[in-house]
């Protein structure tokens, strides 16, 4: 594979992880509705270390902790974005 076949997958694989996080912000926001709902806070330490744990040990070792980080992330958006949702 040259180089610009690997940028064109690339490409295609960044398609579906922008379709994959769009899904999962729905899913944020409706998880920010039924928790405004039974009075709960948008943080759970607990059910963010199980994500971080279960991405670090289902990774490839080289990659763990890139992909941890990369959830990290991706948990800090999903509390931004399920606040801003109970403050409206």
């Amino acid at each position: 594979m040259d180089l610009a076949e690997v940028r064109a997958k690339i490409d295609e694989t960044d398609i579906k992880i922008r379709e994959l996080l769009v899904m999962r912000m729905e899913l944020s926001a409706a998880a920010a509705a039924v928790k405004a709902r039974s009075g709960k806070a948008t943080l759970d330490s607990s059910r963010e270390e199980a994500i971080l744990n279960k991405t670090r040990e289902s990774s490839p070792k080289d990659t763990a902790e890139y992909l941890v980080s990369i959830y990290r992330e991706i948990l800090r958006q999903s509390k931004a974005y399920q606040e801003a949702l109970r403050n409206r």
